[in-house]
């Protein structure tokens, strides 16, 4: 009779052995950890002020959709963002720096402003924070402006933040040397959503 009921416990026990053993893979990471990691990352991170990205940009507002290929240089504060759409329609060039901001439409007409948020709302009737976009493509907080939430991985990466009133996703990142960089972001203010999609980076 023992033997039975010994065998008997045995036999309940072992799904509960199981699920404990399935628990001890998913312990979460420590918070501090993960805030330690992501401070890491951040410096490393803000440290690189120069690169070329090619990749693509898909924009949606309301009902209407735009997409284009996206050539992005960066050198230290100047950037040259350059967006070619199908057929040409809606290409444009944008240069920035401390002298200001250039459009240069695809009609090769050419205008000028203080700001990149001026320019692209007045002739597109849609804005991006380029600024902020400027740290966001490298997975980093804008330091200029307030995170009002913040979702990091465990290896203190970001998953999502808002910023700026805008709510930022990391899908993808990929590893390019020193550097683990976004590959794919998704971006939401609203109606307005963009998507960006990085084929190469060079650092």
């Amino acid at each position: 009779m023992n033997y039975y009921l010994a065998a008997r416990i045995r036999l309940l026990m072992f799904p509960l052995l199981l699920w404990l053993a399935g628990c001890a893979t998913h312990i979460p990471v420590d918070e501090q950890v993960r805030l330690d990691s992501f401070q890491a990352n951040r410096e490393k991170l803000a440290e690189l002020e120069s690169w070329q990205l090619q990749g693509r940009i898909a924009l949606s507002m309301d009902k209407d959709a735009w997409s284009a290929t996206l050539h992005w240089t960066q050198t230290d504060g100047d950037y040259e963002l350059r967006l070619i759409a199908p057929l040409g329609r809606g290409s444009f060039e944008l240069h920035g720096g401390d002298q200001g901001v250039l459009l240069r439409l695809a009609q090769n007409q050419v205008l000028q402003a203080d700001d990149p948020e001026t320019l692209l709302q007045d002739n597109f009737g849609w804005t991006v924070p380029v600024s902020g976009l400027t740290y966001w493509i490298r997975g980093i907080p804008d330091p200029g402006a307030k995170v009002t939430r913040l979702l990091l991985d465990e290896r203190g990466r970001i998953r999502a933040m808002e910023q700026s009133g805008w709510q930022v996703t990391y899908i993808q990142y990929s590893n390019q040397g020193m550097f683990e960089l976004p590959g794919r972001i998704a971006l939401a203010n609203g109606k307005l959503k963009l998507r960006l999609v990085i084929k190469t980076w060079t650092l």
